[in-house]
């Protein structure tokens, strides 16, 4: 915008100047021509400076390490004037910011790329926007709150160290209720009531006697994940990684658990009965802010049977810890 008013104001002077040595009715009415030219092409601009409207598109969701990018499309019934954007990006947990600035006069449709190298959460916003008039004189400040975010998925991965679940296996046992199929069972004498689906009949011909496989289901407490947030984006990658893997990985077994993490100084938890849990766990922990100093997701889990501590390697306060 500073070029071009530097070139009006030559215009202006040059002109003046002709019409100060050449006299007629054509040099004055250049002068004056030029004079109102700005203001006629505000006048003209108007309609398309007041009925621009911006519009951000983002994916909801992206894994890490793909590519990805934001859009600004500006509409406009008229003529598209000139106009300058600039968006801000902020990375949680990491708290990273970028600002891009855009100047753009036939475009109808920019695009930036959003960071997505590592999991959580990428917030943008259109900070400042002008739009100019058609010869880029005067900018008027339009205030379009446009904001929105994206999450950066996790690639769930293995631990290096896995939990253990031989005391889960040995716990008590006890009857399932309503019977059904089981992988594990009891056998026993047959009771009067009892399913003749039920009946093991090859123990029955060799006892004389009937005997019945009852459904067994292993009679276990809470089971808990505790996971703190860093700030290091590489160790929220892993912990994120590993939590989520572990997750599934206790699902496939048929453990329902609950998982518990702090977002600054606010606990959460999540329970996980079935893998579809999973997509509710991940944009919240994508979300999250990192823990604050002097909390602990493992404390909140005190209460569980069993639990178990995903932490980033090398980590010297809170372990991995299992107890049962």
């Amino acid at each position: 915008m500073a070029r071009n008013r530097l070139l009006y104001g030559i215009v202006l002077i040059a002109v003046t100047l002709f019409y100060g040595f050449f006299y007629g009715w054509f040099s004055e009415f250049l002068w004056y021509l030029t004079l109102l030219l700005p203001f006629v092409s505000l006048l003209v601009s108007l309609p398309a400076i007041l009925t621009a409207k911006p519009e951000l598109i983002a994916p909801s969701a992206v894994h890490r390490g793909e590519d990805a990018a934001a859009e600004i499309r500006l509409q406009c019934k008229f003529p598209l004037p000139r106009y300058k954007f600039r968006a801000e990006i902020i990375h949680t947990p990491s708290g990273t910011r970028k600002q891009y600035k855009f100047r753009a006069t036939s475009s109808t449709c920019i695009s930036y790329p959003l960071p997505a190298n590592h999991s959580g959460a990428v917030h943008y916003f259109l900070s400042k926007s002008r739009v100019c008039d058609y010869l880029g004189l005067f900018a008027i400040v339009r205030k379009w709150e446009l904001q929105g975010s994206t999450i950066v998925l996790p690639n769930p991965a293995q631990p290096r160290k896995l939990p253990n679940l031989t005391k889960l296996m040995s716990a008590a046992l006890r009857p399932k209720p309503g019977g059904g199929f089981s992988e594990i069972h009891e056998l026993r004498e047959y009771r009067p009531g009892d399913s003749l689906r039920h009946i093991h009949w090859k123990l029955t011909a060799k006892t004389d006697r009937p005997v019945v496989r009852e459904p067994q289901e292993y009679c276990l407490g809470a089971m808990a994940l505790s996971l703190n947030l860093p700030t290091d984006p590489t160790d929220f990658d892993q912990v994120l990684d590993n939590t989520l893997w572990i997750s599934a990985w206790l699902i496939e077994r048929g453990f329902e658990h609950q998982v518990f993490w702090f977002s600054g100084n606010h606990p959460n938890n999540v329970t996980i009965a079935q893998m579809e849990d999973l997509s509710v766990l991940t944009p919240q922990l994508c979300r999250s802010q990192p823990t604050a100093p002097g909390n602990s997701a493992y404390s909140l889990t005190t209460g569980a049977s069993w639990r178990f501590h995903v932490a980033p390697a090398g980590e010297n306060g809170d372990k991995e810890a299992e107890e049962s």
